[in-house]
Protein backbone atom coordinates (compact mmCIF):
# COMPACT_ATOMS: atom_id res chain seq x y z
CA UNK A 1 0.00 0.00 0.00
CA UNK A 2 2.99 2.13 1.10
CA UNK A 3 4.83 1.06 -2.53
CA UNK A 4 1.46 2.58 -4.28
CA UNK A 5 1.87 5.67 -2.42
CA UNK A 6 4.85 6.71 -3.42
CA UNK A 7 4.53 5.60 -7.09
CA UNK A 8 1.33 7.68 -6.79
CA UNK A 9 2.88 10.77 -5.53
CA UNK A 10 6.00 10.56 -7.91
CA UNK A 11 3.71 10.59 -10.89
CA UNK A 12 1.64 13.56 -9.49
CA UNK A 13 5.07 15.23 -8.69
CA UNK A 14 6.11 13.95 -12.64
CA UNK A 15 3.46 16.02 -14.37
CA UNK A 16 3.83 18.66 -12.10
CA UNK A 17 7.70 19.65 -13.08
CA UNK A 18 6.19 18.51 -16.80
CA UNK A 19 3.13 20.86 -16.26
CA UNK A 20 5.89 23.58 -15.27
CA UNK A 21 8.12 23.46 -18.54
CA UNK A 22 5.26 22.86 -20.64
CA UNK A 23 4.36 26.29 -19.71
CA UNK A 24 7.47 28.29 -19.92
CA UNK A 25 7.77 26.52 -23.36
CA UNK A 26 4.59 27.65 -24.58
CA UNK A 27 5.00 31.08 -23.31
CA UNK A 28 8.58 31.57 -24.00
CA UNK A 29 9.38 34.15 -26.83
CA UNK A 30 5.51 35.02 -26.23
CA UNK A 31 6.26 38.37 -25.76
CA UNK A 32 5.40 41.32 -28.04
CA UNK A 33 6.22 44.79 -28.72
CA UNK A 34 4.01 46.45 -31.17
CA UNK A 35 4.46 50.32 -33.02
CA UNK A 36 0.49 50.58 -33.67
CA UNK A 37 1.31 53.87 -36.67
CA UNK A 38 -1.41 56.19 -37.54
CA UNK A 39 -0.82 57.98 -40.80
CA UNK A 40 -2.06 61.64 -40.47
CA UNK A 41 -2.62 63.91 -43.40
CA UNK A 42 -3.01 67.11 -41.23
CA UNK A 43 -1.07 68.36 -37.99
CA UNK A 44 -3.02 68.87 -34.73
CA UNK A 45 -1.65 70.15 -32.67
CA UNK A 46 0.15 68.01 -30.01
CA UNK A 47 -1.21 67.74 -26.14
CA UNK A 48 0.87 68.20 -23.12
CA UNK A 49 -0.04 65.47 -21.64
CA UNK A 50 1.14 63.27 -24.21
CA UNK A 51 4.81 64.57 -23.76
CA UNK A 52 5.57 64.88 -26.93
CA UNK A 53 8.71 66.58 -27.90
CA UNK A 54 7.93 66.96 -31.37
CA UNK A 55 8.24 69.98 -33.36
CA UNK A 56 4.58 70.09 -35.42
CA UNK A 57 4.68 69.93 -39.33
CA UNK A 58 4.77 73.21 -40.53
CA UNK A 59 3.07 75.46 -43.30
CA UNK A 60 4.67 78.19 -44.71
CA UNK A 61 4.01 80.77 -47.29
CA UNK A 62 7.39 80.26 -49.16
CA UNK A 63 7.61 80.63 -52.75
CA UNK A 64 10.04 79.10 -55.52
CA UNK A 65 11.17 82.03 -57.47
CA UNK A 66 13.09 80.05 -60.07
CA UNK A 67 9.77 78.59 -62.15
CA UNK A 68 7.97 81.83 -62.71
CA UNK A 69 4.90 82.99 -61.51
CA UNK A 70 3.45 81.59 -58.66
CA UNK A 71 -0.42 80.09 -59.94
CA UNK A 72 -2.12 78.69 -57.07
CA UNK A 73 -1.67 75.12 -54.80
CA UNK A 74 -3.40 72.24 -54.83
CA UNK A 75 -4.13 69.69 -52.16
CA UNK A 76 -4.36 65.95 -52.91
CA UNK A 77 -7.21 63.67 -52.52
CA UNK A 78 -5.76 60.71 -51.90
CA UNK A 79 -2.00 60.38 -50.83
CA UNK A 80 -0.67 56.91 -50.22
CA UNK A 81 3.34 56.60 -48.69
CA UNK A 82 4.47 52.62 -49.57
CA UNK A 83 7.82 52.09 -47.99
CA UNK A 84 10.67 50.08 -48.54
CA UNK A 85 12.30 49.97 -45.21
CA UNK A 86 11.59 51.57 -41.77
CA UNK A 87 13.94 51.74 -38.87
CA UNK A 88 14.48 52.86 -35.58
CA UNK A 89 18.56 53.36 -34.42
CA UNK A 90 20.63 54.69 -31.35
CA UNK A 91 23.38 56.84 -32.73
CA UNK A 92 25.95 58.78 -30.95
CA UNK A 93 26.43 62.49 -32.54
CA UNK A 94 29.94 61.81 -33.90
CA UNK A 95 30.27 58.36 -34.68
CA UNK A 96 30.56 56.52 -38.02
CA UNK A 97 28.53 53.60 -37.14
CA UNK A 98 24.83 53.20 -35.10
CA UNK A 99 24.88 51.49 -31.70
CA UNK A 100 22.06 49.60 -32.62
CA UNK A 101 19.32 49.30 -34.79
CA UNK A 102 16.08 47.95 -35.40
CA UNK A 103 13.34 47.42 -38.31
CA UNK A 104 9.44 48.36 -37.89
CA UNK A 105 9.61 47.23 -42.14
CA UNK A 106 12.24 45.26 -43.34
CA UNK A 107 13.08 45.59 -46.72
CA UNK A 108 13.59 41.56 -47.32
CA UNK A 109 9.55 41.39 -46.79
CA UNK A 110 7.05 40.80 -49.34
CA UNK A 111 6.69 43.61 -51.51
CA UNK A 112 2.82 43.54 -51.92
CA UNK A 113 2.79 43.37 -47.65
CA UNK A 114 -0.45 45.92 -46.59
CA UNK A 115 1.93 46.95 -43.66
CA UNK A 116 4.34 48.80 -46.60
CA UNK A 117 0.99 51.32 -47.53
CA UNK A 118 0.60 54.72 -45.22
CA UNK A 119 -2.27 56.18 -46.55
CA UNK A 120 -2.08 59.76 -45.01
CA UNK A 121 -5.14 60.63 -46.89
CA UNK A 122 -7.51 58.16 -44.49
CA UNK A 123 -5.59 58.86 -41.58
CA UNK A 124 -5.09 54.68 -41.75
CA UNK A 125 -3.31 52.71 -38.94
CA UNK A 126 -1.01 49.60 -39.50
CA UNK A 127 0.50 47.06 -36.60
CA UNK A 128 4.14 46.69 -37.06
CA UNK A 129 6.31 44.53 -34.70
CA UNK A 130 9.33 45.40 -33.18
CA UNK A 131 11.80 42.89 -32.66
CA UNK A 132 14.64 44.63 -30.08
CA UNK A 133 16.64 41.77 -31.13
CA UNK A 134 17.84 40.28 -27.83
CA UNK A 135 17.97 43.99 -25.96
CA UNK A 136 16.00 44.58 -22.67
CA UNK A 137 15.71 47.78 -23.25
CA UNK A 138 16.89 50.30 -25.49
CA UNK A 139 16.69 54.05 -26.45
CA UNK A 140 15.80 55.40 -29.88
CA UNK A 141 17.33 59.02 -30.97
CA UNK A 142 16.98 58.00 -34.89
CA UNK A 143 13.90 57.11 -36.87
CA UNK A 144 14.21 57.11 -41.02
CA UNK A 145 12.48 55.69 -43.86
CA UNK A 146 13.18 54.74 -47.41
CA UNK A 147 9.85 55.10 -49.25
CA UNK A 148 9.22 53.12 -52.97
CA UNK A 149 7.31 55.91 -53.88
CA UNK A 150 4.66 58.36 -52.82
CA UNK A 151 1.07 58.48 -54.82
CA UNK A 152 -1.19 60.86 -54.99
CA UNK A 153 -4.09 61.83 -56.94
CA UNK A 154 -4.92 65.28 -57.58
CA UNK A 155 -7.47 67.42 -59.60
CA UNK A 156 -5.87 70.41 -61.71
CA UNK A 157 -8.00 73.45 -61.76
CA UNK A 158 -10.51 73.76 -64.61
CA UNK A 159 -7.93 76.00 -66.85
CA UNK A 160 -6.15 72.72 -67.87
CA UNK A 161 -9.26 71.47 -69.51
CA UNK A 162 -7.83 72.96 -72.34
CA UNK A 163 -4.65 72.20 -72.10
CA UNK A 164 -3.86 68.70 -73.96
CA UNK A 165 -0.43 68.20 -73.02
CA UNK A 166 1.13 69.06 -69.76
CA UNK A 167 5.18 68.83 -70.28
CA UNK A 168 6.20 68.67 -66.93
CA UNK A 169 3.14 66.11 -66.22
CA UNK A 170 4.70 63.37 -68.11
CA UNK A 171 4.89 59.56 -67.19
CA UNK A 172 6.51 56.98 -69.18
CA UNK A 173 3.98 54.53 -68.53
CA UNK A 174 1.11 54.64 -66.67
CA UNK A 175 1.30 51.47 -64.20
CA UNK A 176 -0.04 52.24 -60.86
CA UNK A 177 -0.54 49.03 -59.06
CA UNK A 178 0.43 49.76 -55.14
CA UNK A 179 0.69 46.38 -54.51
CA UNK A 180 4.14 46.70 -56.44
CA UNK A 181 7.68 47.87 -55.84
CA UNK A 182 7.53 50.99 -58.48
CA UNK A 183 4.42 53.04 -60.02
CA UNK A 184 4.20 55.33 -62.86
CA UNK A 185 1.03 57.31 -63.42
CA UNK A 186 -1.86 59.16 -65.91
CA UNK A 187 -3.74 61.86 -66.67
CA UNK A 188 -7.41 61.76 -67.39
CA UNK A 189 -8.18 65.03 -68.51
CA UNK A 190 -7.89 66.98 -65.32
CA UNK A 191 -7.63 64.14 -62.88
CA UNK A 192 -3.54 63.19 -62.35
CA UNK A 193 -3.10 59.53 -60.63
CA UNK A 194 0.77 59.07 -60.29
CA UNK A 195 3.81 58.69 -57.92
CA UNK A 196 5.98 61.51 -56.67
CA UNK A 197 8.49 61.59 -59.54
CA UNK A 198 7.21 64.32 -61.62
CA UNK A 199 6.66 66.79 -58.09
CA UNK A 200 10.10 66.15 -57.07
CA UNK A 201 11.94 66.45 -60.26
CA UNK A 202 12.25 70.29 -60.71
CA UNK A 203 13.88 70.27 -57.39
CA UNK A 204 16.16 67.45 -57.79
CA UNK A 205 16.47 66.07 -61.69
CA UNK A 206 17.14 62.65 -61.34
CA UNK A 207 18.25 62.75 -57.77
CA UNK A 208 15.27 62.71 -55.58
CA UNK A 209 15.54 62.13 -51.80
CA UNK A 210 16.05 58.13 -51.25
CA UNK A 211 15.29 58.52 -47.73
CA UNK A 212 14.01 60.79 -44.93
CA UNK A 213 15.82 60.67 -41.20
CA UNK A 214 14.22 61.99 -38.02
CA UNK A 215 15.96 63.10 -34.60
CA UNK A 216 18.79 64.47 -33.53
CA UNK A 217 19.47 67.27 -35.31
CA UNK A 218 18.25 70.95 -34.72
CA UNK A 219 16.53 71.82 -37.89
CA UNK A 220 15.34 70.37 -40.94
CA UNK A 221 17.12 70.01 -43.96
CA UNK A 222 17.85 68.39 -47.67
CA UNK A 223 21.38 66.64 -46.83
CA UNK A 224 23.42 65.55 -49.70
CA UNK A 225 25.06 62.33 -48.76
CA UNK A 226 28.15 60.79 -50.23
CA UNK A 227 27.74 57.21 -49.46
CA UNK A 228 29.60 58.12 -45.65
CA UNK A 229 27.89 56.34 -42.84
CA UNK A 230 27.04 58.93 -40.68
CA UNK A 231 23.93 60.47 -38.11
CA UNK A 232 22.87 62.41 -41.00
CA UNK A 233 23.47 59.07 -43.18
CA UNK A 234 23.09 56.09 -41.04
CA UNK A 235 22.45 53.49 -43.66
CA UNK A 236 25.35 54.74 -45.70
CA UNK A 237 23.28 55.71 -49.04
CA UNK A 238 24.50 58.22 -51.65
CA UNK A 239 22.19 61.09 -52.87
CA UNK A 240 19.96 63.72 -51.08
CA UNK A 241 18.44 62.69 -47.37
CA UNK A 242 16.14 64.29 -45.80
CA UNK A 243 16.80 65.29 -42.38
CA UNK A 244 14.21 66.02 -39.94
CA UNK A 245 14.20 67.68 -36.05
CA UNK A 246 10.72 66.47 -35.46
CA UNK A 247 11.27 63.23 -33.70
CA UNK A 248 10.92 62.76 -29.91
CA UNK A 249 13.48 60.09 -28.77
CA UNK A 250 12.04 56.79 -26.88
CA UNK A 251 13.10 54.66 -24.81
CA UNK A 252 11.85 51.11 -25.16
CA UNK A 253 12.12 47.69 -22.75
CA UNK A 254 10.42 44.43 -23.31
CA UNK A 255 7.68 43.62 -21.54
CA UNK A 256 8.44 42.53 -18.53
CA UNK A 257 6.38 38.78 -18.84
CA UNK A 258 6.14 36.16 -21.44
CA UNK A 259 2.70 36.52 -23.32
CA UNK A 260 2.58 40.11 -22.35
CA UNK A 261 1.98 42.79 -25.37
CA UNK A 262 3.50 46.45 -25.23
CA UNK A 263 2.15 48.79 -27.69
CA UNK A 264 4.22 51.79 -28.87
CA UNK A 265 1.50 54.50 -30.27
CA UNK A 266 3.16 55.78 -33.37
CA UNK A 267 2.03 58.63 -35.46
CA UNK A 268 3.80 59.78 -38.82
CA UNK A 269 1.83 63.34 -40.12
CA UNK A 270 2.82 64.60 -43.46
CA UNK A 271 0.45 67.66 -43.74
CA UNK A 272 -0.40 67.52 -47.61
CA UNK A 273 -2.69 70.45 -47.40
CA UNK A 274 -1.52 72.72 -50.54
CA UNK A 275 1.22 70.03 -51.21
CA UNK A 276 1.46 70.76 -54.70
CA UNK A 277 2.61 74.35 -55.78
CA UNK A 278 2.08 75.79 -59.59
CA UNK A 279 4.01 77.93 -61.94
CA UNK A 280 3.59 79.65 -64.67
CA UNK A 281 6.85 78.13 -66.08
CA UNK A 282 9.35 79.43 -68.95
CA UNK A 283 6.96 81.73 -70.98
CA UNK A 284 5.59 82.79 -67.40
CA UNK A 285 2.41 82.39 -68.81
CA UNK A 286 -0.47 80.62 -66.37
CA UNK A 287 -2.33 77.83 -67.61
CA UNK A 288 0.05 76.99 -70.53
CA UNK A 289 1.62 73.45 -71.57
CA UNK A 290 5.05 74.53 -70.03
CA UNK A 291 3.53 75.13 -66.32
CA UNK A 292 5.56 73.82 -63.55
CA UNK A 293 4.22 71.29 -60.79
CA UNK A 294 6.06 71.13 -57.74
CA UNK A 295 6.14 70.47 -53.83
CA UNK A 296 5.87 73.09 -51.79
CA UNK A 297 9.37 74.78 -50.51
CA UNK A 298 10.72 72.66 -47.65
CA UNK A 299 8.08 69.93 -48.37
CA UNK A 300 9.88 68.03 -45.59
CA UNK A 301 9.36 70.67 -42.72
CA UNK A 302 5.52 69.46 -43.45
CA UNK A 303 6.21 65.80 -41.96
CA UNK A 304 7.33 64.91 -38.05
CA UNK A 305 6.76 61.59 -36.40
CA UNK A 306 6.26 60.80 -32.63
CA UNK A 307 6.20 57.01 -30.95
CA UNK A 308 5.20 57.41 -27.24
CA UNK A 309 3.96 53.98 -25.31
CA UNK A 310 1.34 53.61 -23.92
CA UNK A 311 0.02 53.38 -20.38
CA UNK A 312 -0.45 49.95 -18.77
Amino acid sequence: MIESMKKILYFIVILLFAGCSKDDNNTAGNAKLIVRMTYNSSDNTKSLTEKRSVTKAELTDDRYTQFGDYITSITPTVFIAKFLDMRLQNWVQNATMWNYSVNLIDNNSATDSPSRLADFSNNASVDLNLDLGGLTKAEFNIFLFMPMFFYQEIELPTQYDTVDVLDNINYPYSNIDLSSDAIAGVRNGRFIKGNNSVFMYPIYNNKMPGYFVFGSCDSSYSYFAEGVQNINNPIGQTGYTIRSKAFNNIIIEEPENNGDTTIISGTITYNIHNLIHIYAGQDNIPYTADDIFVYAPNFWERLSVSLIKKEE
